[in-house]
């Protein structure tokens, strides 16, 4: 039984206004392994498909790359629209997953009876929130689901770079999440100053989660650059990442305090891409997810721009490296 949904009618739909014509394809890592059920639609409908290597959310959108394959349009799967402006027309296929049942989660979320639970995912698993808002009301709880931001799509959905849908929930008890990976929840746990519990809807094991032991960690990372001389200043050319304006002031900030900077353009982002101009060390002002989480392949301290603050004074304490919408406008639609 295929795990997530595909979404062959609303594909079948989309695909049949441009026959006999080229069709640009992006799967990002975990859904690979199916490309050859995915592919099976097109060639159906007598149309070639074109796969795409680089799809790590819909921040990278390869309607580019596509337009020069001669793709009349492009089909992004396992992401949700975050609104960027497109040169093709595009269908996303969110691939949330299916055939869930949550019902084991009631034994083993613990004692919620009066608290306020807040209750967040990714949108693979975003049909499932309100089951699991039911779930927590026969246990005596009251589940919270915050307000979607700017860049997700759905109330409860979160992404590394966009975490409103728990900012917007008021003085939660708990936070719950639920999914797979540490990464979302850590971001959870990082600016609610609070433990998550994660719940994994496929194994039903729990996890708690603090920020407490990785902002020791990265605070002594930080540090690492704070004499640091030479930087790149590191834009990605992905849309929904080139963030140039906001790259253009930290240059300026970082001449201002008698730094060297080199104020550098790349696809992407890689150790291999930036040792050659020899840094002390960068600043990546593309998915923050790259200074998080890829760290450990780089030979020197990799930054967000609001780690940088930290190490030119202007802020005391961390505060995570979310998107705002004025650093490219004029990517949006």
């Amino acid at each position: 039984m295929m795990l997530f949904d595909f979404e062959e009618e609303k594909v079948v739909k989309f695909i049949r206004q441009y026959k006999n014509k080229s069709v640009g394809i992006q799967l990002p890592a975990g859904l690979k392994r199916y490309c050859d059920e995915i592919l099976e639609v097109y060639y159906r409908e007598g149309i070639k498909p074109i796969v795409f290597d680089s799809c790590f959310g819909s921040c990278d959108l390869a309607d580019k790359q596509a337009c020069q394959a001669g793709c009349s349009a492009l089909v992004h799967y396992g992401h949700s629209d975050m609104g960027l402006r497109t040169e093709i027309p595009v269908l996303y296929v969110e691939a949330r997953v299916k055939n869930l049942d949550l019902e084991p989660l009631e034994k083993i979320i613990g004692d919620i009876c009066g608290k306020k639970v807040a209750i967040f995912t990714t949108v693979q698993y975003i049909d499932y929130l309100s089951d699991l808002a039911a779930i927590i009301r026969r246990l005596g709880g009251i589940p919270m689901i915050g307000q979607h931001g700017w860049r997700t799509k759905y109330d409860g959905q979160i992404l590394g770079c966009d975490l409103q849908s728990v900012r917007s929930v008021l003085n939660p008890d708990r936070l719950l999440y639920l999914g797979t990976g540490r990464f979302h929840p850590l971001g959870a746990s990082i600016i609610s100053n609070s433990p998550v519990i994660c719940v994994n809807p496929h194994t039903f094991e729990v996890e708690e989660i603090s920020g407490e032991e990785f902002l020791r960690k990265r605070m002594a990372y930080i540090m690492r650059a704070r004499d640091a001389r030479k930087w790149c200043v590191v834009v990605s050319t992905k849309p929904g990442q080139f963030r140039f304006a906001l790259a253009e002031k930290i240059y300026e900030k970082l001449l201002r305090n008698e730094r060297k900077a080199t104020l550098l353009i790349v696809d992407k982002i890689s150790s291999d891409s930036l040792a050659d101009f020899d840094p002390d060390a960068a600043v990546i002002v593309a998915c923050p997810r790259i200074p998080i989480d890829d760290w450990e392949l780089f030979d020197f301290p990799v930054l967000t721009s609001s780690e940088l603050s930290i190490i030119l004074g202007e802020k005391a304490s961390y505060e995570l490296d979310e998107v705002k919408e004025q650093d490219f406008i004029m990517a949006l639609k």
